[in-house]
């Protein structure tokens, strides 16, 4: 985690690819073993042009919700690199990785790890699935939009029956915030 953040400051000039790219030359350089990779979803918002340039090491993609809490699937391409520390060559991690969408203020990007949509039922044994996540998502976001949706979707996902101690269930909420509503400015 530490040396990503050096590296996001390094190198996030030059986009999410360049990042990701240099993460991943530092896994090999470090030899961190064979049977050790990681994914990661690395996006940067512009907000004068209110697009996102990311890049997808083999991450579960994104939910994008519009401000009134309606999923926009598709609106995020499905297009990605291996995870991190998988394989070293020089085409990896290029500017051709790299992904755009535009957002709208009140936009929510929901990020997350696999275990929340691999979560099981109690009673079923069902996996939760990407879906159903996203239809779970959309309905705490519409029921409570002022609350913290990671907290609201993961409460909800165990009102439905479905374990969330099993795997890593970690979700991030990130709400584009019209301009007139913002209430701290600071550069990272």
């Amino acid at each position: 985690k530490m040396r990503t953040s050096d590296l996001v400051r390094e190198h996030a000039d030059a986009g999410p690819a360049a990042v990701c790219r240099a993460l991943n030359r530092n896994l090999f350089e470090h030899k961190l073993g064979s049977d050790l990779y990681a994914t990661l979803f690395l996006a940067i918002f512009e907000p004068t042009t209110q697009r996102w340039r990311a890049c997808n090491c083999g991450h579960p993609l994104p939910i994008l919700l519009g401000a009134d809490g309606t999923p926009r699937p598709g609106a995020i391409p499905d297009e990605g690199e291996l995870p991190l520390g998988v394989a070293n060559q020089p085409e990896q991690y290029g500017p051709q990785s790299e992904i755009t969408w535009e957002s709208s203020p009140g936009d929510v990007l929901l990020l997350f790890t696999d275990g929340t949509y691999e979560a099981v039922h109690a009673e079923t044994g069902e996996r939760c699935g990407v879906e159903n996540f996203r239809r779970l998502a959309s309905g705490a976001y519409r029921l409570n939009p002022d609350a913290s949706l990671p907290d609201e979707l993961l409460d909800r996902m165990e009102a439905e029956g479905y374990r969330i101690d099993g795997d890593d269930c970690c979700v991030v909420g990130v709400r584009l915030l019209p301009p007139e509503s913002l209430l701290i400015e600071r550069e990272v």
